[in-house]
């Protein structure tokens, strides 16, 4: 049979416990005067109770709480593993508690859904957060900002480059129009693009660099071939549908897919970069190590997020934080070139 759960302890229970009374308790936490004598009973009496001080009439109080919301969609794949790192650092740093809530489908698409995200996200609000920071990859993400509508300071991580919201994160285009003009460059005129899903912004972003640099350069865009995800199963599907000799080189959307595009062609026995270059976006740790290390866009996920949480906290202060992003960069590496690593 199983047991009730225990009751939490409360400040009466302390008082109990040490032979003093709950507005003693009350002093001790507080700062107020307690002898010396009924402070090292109190603090006996909490470490045997393990009570935990309840901080919601106080949060209620207080002008500020130091907590941050955030509202995070999307696979937690590479990206967005990098950016919790930054985050949660910075918020450690700044003494902000950061308050999470996390799906991974786009909960547009479904009605239960939608109605579970915006009831996580009153739960939030009710709670005081000083600041809301909202990641998405998804087109959803303007109407969990019209929900929001400005009721607390709220900063975007996602490509929103037109938006009237702080947003950080509109790095897709930039990085992939570089790797394009790397690849045009190089002397290629059928460059083949291995797309991320089109539900997502990044991929939007990506794309739209591919067709923007191969028109710029009066070359004719090839069909596009899209992953079902961003990772290595979802370049080895898309290199299973290509022909060998219709491309001189690849833009994969993620080095995942670049990993998974490589693997399938090498069983058919097509090598990079002795048959064709190709070039991926992230710069994932392993990406280096990859056969042929791999060209790609370096993104710093870690200091957007960290990046996110800043402003976030100035704002919440009522401050427009100075806080930069770091800006996409190009690592050249042998896949494209056969040389060594050089950054451009």
């Amino acid at each position: 049979m199983a047991r009730a759960a225990r009751r939490r302890p409360s400040m009466i229970d302390v008082g109990r416990a040490a032979g003093v009374s709950a507005q003693t308790v009350s002093r001790y936490f507080n700062g107020g005067y307690v002898s010396a004598d009924a402070r090292e009973r109190v603090a006996a009496a909490v470490n045997e109770l393990g009570y935990v001080r309840n901080r919601i009439p106080l949060q209620m109080k207080a002008q500020r709480t130091n907590l941050i919301g955030l509202v995070l969609l999307g696979p937690l794949n590479y990206g967005n593993a990098g950016i919790m790192r930054g985050l949660t650092r910075a918020a450690r740093e700044c003494g902000q508690t950061v308050m999470i809530t996390h799906m991974e489908h786009d909960p547009a698409d479904g009605g239960e859904a939608w109605q579970a995200l915006l009831k996580e996200i009153d739960t939030l609000l009710s709670m005081r957060v000083d600041a809301l920071i909202v990641g998405s990859p998804y087109a959803s993400i303007t109407r969990i900002i019209a929900y929001v509508n400005r009721a607390i300071p709220l900063v975007a991580l996602a490509e929103l480059p037109e938006s009237e919201v702080d947003a950080v994160g509109s790095y897709s285009y930039e990085a992939a129009c570089a790797v394009m003009r790397h690849l045009i460059a190089q002397g290629h005129r059928r460059i083949l693009h291995v797309s991320g899903p089109s539900d997502r912004a990044q991929a939007i972003a990506r794309r739209r660099a591919y067709e923007t640099e191969m028109a710029v350069a009066g070359l004719e865009a090839l069909p596009v071939l899209e992953g079902r995800e961003w990772d290595a199963a979802s370049g080895a599907e898309c290199a299973r549908q290509v022909e060998p000799g219709s491309f001189t080189a690849v833009f994969a959307g993620s080095d995942g897919i670049a990993l998974g595009f490589i693997s399938e062609l090498r069983r058919r026995g097509v090598l990079a970069p002795r048959d064709y270059a190709i070039a991926g976006f992230d710069d994932m740790p392993d990406a280096q190590f990859m056969d042929p290390p791999l060209t790609t866009a370096r993104i710093d996920f870690e200091r957007i997020g960290e990046a996110a949480l800043r402003r976030a906290v100035s704002r919440a202060g009522g401050e427009v934080a100075d806080v930069d992003v770091p800006r996409p960069e190009l690592i050249v590496r042998a896949s494209t070139t056969g040389n060594s690593d050089c950054r451009v």
